[in-house]
């Protein structure tokens, strides 16, 4: 059967190729639960190379269908994601083979058309928010915020509270948000028309909300930074020998200080901040797996670090997985190496006078 699809898929009658096409989109979602891998990826190919010359339509239309399948060959989702807006909408929206990394990735250079897709998905970790924020108009920003299964980072709620006050959709949608900052949200609330914030309830629950803000920035600030001496005082903590690295970080993983943790490793690795908590946020656990590994973080402890970041970046099982069985194979020596190297780099590229 499929020695002959291949065959058709060469004909060079453009209707042909079209019933083709379309065709073959239909065999391949009715029956995708009974195929084999290889079947699969033969399927792939065969609309793969259909694709280019079918009718937008007809992309459409199988776009749609294929959308929520997790067996769509991912070559060729990646292929309708990256086509006109139309065909790669109902992709972006649903398709659950995107990986973190293909969204950030279209995110970045494609259209908002593309961009609005991508934030109406029923999940979206802080990484692809920060781009879909970084880069997107207006409408990208009114969606990605009203979509409640989105989070974001506290640099992209910064962005979205100054953009809010040149739009009152964005405005509105951001007031409602219970995970934003409060602060953040008393600001935006207080430019809003009366009218808006009626919108959002009855007004005195509006200005009960502003009130009770501006009432505990003063309490946040304070604990943040009772934290962060906290985080700090753990780390002289570990270096003197009076507490062990494993029964802090599991302390912090539990009270989901993601922040705090990075602190931590940073002072005993002799690694900038900024470089751990940007690497606490990436879907790769390479660098943070080096630094564990560095330090003698047990296997145990790793696994509920790696948890906590899979909650936060919104990743599969199988990406925690691989997440630590890449711990369980490296070796102390070879952290050791790519540490010092990081090092090293990093005195050369920010240690000159």
């Amino acid at each position: 059967m499929f020695t002959r699809l291949l065959e058709l898929a060469r004909e060079g009658s453009t209707e042909k190729r079209r019933e083709l096409f379309v065709a073959v989109s239909d065999l391949f979602v009715e029956g995708v639960d009974r195929y084999s891998d290889r079947e699969v990826v033969l399927f792939g190919e065969v609309l793969g190379r259909l694709l280019e010359a079918a009718p937008i339509e007809d992309r459409i239309a199988v776009s749609r269908k294929v959308a929520p399948m997790s067996k769509t060959p991912r070559d060729f989702v990646l292929r309708l994601a990256d086509d006109e807006a139309p065909v790669a909408e109902p992709v972006l929206e649903r398709s659950p083979v995107l990986t973190v990394a293909d969204l950030i990735e279209l995110a970045g250079r494609k259209s908002d058309d593309h961009r609005v897709a991508i934030a109406r998905r029923p999940v979206l970790p802080e990484v692809v928010t920060d781009i879909l924020v970084d880069r997107g108009g207006p409408i990208v920003l009114e969606t990605v915020t009203e979509n409640q299964g989105a989070r974001f980072s506290g640099r992209s709620q910064s962005l979205l509270a100054e953009r809010a006050a040149a739009s009152r959709r964005l405005a509105e949608a951001f007031a409602r948000r219970t995970d934003f900052s409060p602060t953040l949200i008393d600001g935006v609330v207080r430019i809003l028309t009366p009218a808006a914030r009626r919108s959002l309830g009855e007004r005195a629950d509006v200005d009960g909300l502003v009130d009770d803000a501006v009432t505990t920035l003063a309490f946040a600030r304070a604990e943040a930074q009772r934290q962060r001496m906290e985080a700090r005082g753990f780390a002289a903590d570990i270096q003197d020998g009076r507490r062990g690295i494993d029964e802090i970080l599991s302390l912090l993983v539990g009270q989901r200080r993601v922040l705090d943790i990075a602190c931590v490793l940073s002072v005993l690795a002799e690694v900038p901040e900024s470089h751990v908590a940007n690497a606490m946020q990436k879907p790769s656990g390479t660098a943070v797996a080096v630094i564990c590994k560095h330090l003698d973080v047990s296997p145990a402890v790793y696994a509920e670090l790696a948890r906590l970041r899979g909650d936060r970046l919104c990743l599969s099982e199988d990406e925690i997985d691989l997440m630590l069985f890449e711990y369980r194979d490296m070796t102390p020596g070879t952290a050791d190496r790519a540490l010092k190297f990081h090092q090293k780099r990093n005195t050369s590229r920010y240690g000159r006078s």
